[in-house]
């Protein structure tokens, strides 16, 4: 009997000494098997007068600011914004917080030189092996206050995006508004450079792109885990599991965000909010579950978006990023 009871202890330690080293074995394959690819975006902003047509409520801005909120860590964003001439930059790299800041300064006004602001972003990219990405945010026009100037801009415009080509950047056309069909307009770079050609006639829905491009253009696996819908909703948000790294909670949709609450635990947890997103960023996640109640004077209608980022360390000491 003696024999009997050693023989099987050894059976079951053994097979969980298999199991712990099959889990091992199968997050290392899963680490090493699922590469990301680094990827640059330069977001161009028309901030000509004529955007306020389009744009009166400033939500390309906002828009602007939730991508750069929302980002995945495997992709880096710079930032041009023109009118006349070159009104704002930030390279390829800054965060959030300074693209916010730089956009809380800016107004739509003067005329649209599209040639200076696509020769500026192109100019950002570097000759690395990212996959890199223009998002050119514009009414499709473009124009200055002579027609010497106009042509001259569209010339520059042409042969910065035939730079782009060559570069393998793609460009991105988000037009708001009509199509223009008369003069100069950008909307052909989309298709010259392997882009695609978006066309935002509602200003509202384009933060709903802030999504569509985390889980369309960008591959990150993005989970829709609900809505707050009403004047009073709460959303409990279940999170996989307690070794991710980090977590991003996306909330899309027009919002009164200051009458919000959190709950929950983690080593930080940051909010970056606007008119029609939230992005809670998660560090070191410990609580199962993140609750949010929110409340507004007008009924809400939000969709809730949940992403994970793990990072392992293998034997060699490299370390891979797993975006979930």
């Amino acid at each position: 009997m003696k024999i009997q009871s050693k023989t099987t202890k050894s059976v079951l330690i053994a097979a969980l000494l298999s199991s712990i080293i099959a889990m091992f074995l199968n997050t290392t394959s899963i680490a090493q098997e699922q590469t990301w690819q680094d990827r640059e975006v330069v977001v161009l902003l028309d901030c000509s007068k004529s955007m306020e047509d389009v744009d009166s409520q400033y939500l390309a801005y906002d828009f602007v600011k939730g991508l750069a909120a929302a980002l995945p860590r495997n992709c880096k964003m710079g930032i041009v914004a023109y009118n006349n001439e070159i009104c704002a930059s930030l390279p390829i790299g800054s965060s959030s917080t300074d693209i916010e800041e730089v956009l809380s300064g800016l107004q739509y006004r003067l005329y649209g030189n599209a040639g200076a602001g696509m020769e500026a972003a192109v100019a950002f990219f570097q000759n690395n092996q990212a996959e890199k990405q223009i998002l050119l945010i514009t009414d499709g026009e473009i124009m200055m206050d002579t027609k010497e100037g106009t042509e001259e801009s569209n010339e520059l415009f042409e042969q910065s995006v035939a730079e782009a080509k060559k570069m393998n950047i793609a460009i991105d056309v988000l037009a708001m508004g009509e199509r223009i069909q008369e003069g100069h307009t950008v909307y052909a770079a989309a298709g010259s450079t392997e882009g695609t050609l978006y066309e935002v006639e509602d200003s509202m829905k384009l933060c709903s792109y802030i999504e569509k491009y985390l889980s369309g253009e960008w591959e990150t696996s993005v989970s829709h885990v609900g809505k707050l819908d009403g004047t009073k909703a709460e959303l409990t948000v279940s999170l996989p599991d307690c070794i991710m790294e980090k977590a991003k909670i996306l909330l899309i949709g027009s919002q009164q965000n200051e009458n919000m609450t959190l709950s929950g635990k983690a080593g930080r947890m940051d909010l970056s909010k606007g008119r029609n997103y939230t992005v809670v960023d998660i560090a070191n996640p410990v609580s199962e579950h993140i609750s949010i109640q929110m409340s507004s004077d007008t009924p809400m209608q939000v969709d809730a978006y949940l992403y994970t980022e793990y990072e392992y360390t293998m034997k060699s000491r490299k370390k891979t990023r797993m975006t979930r």
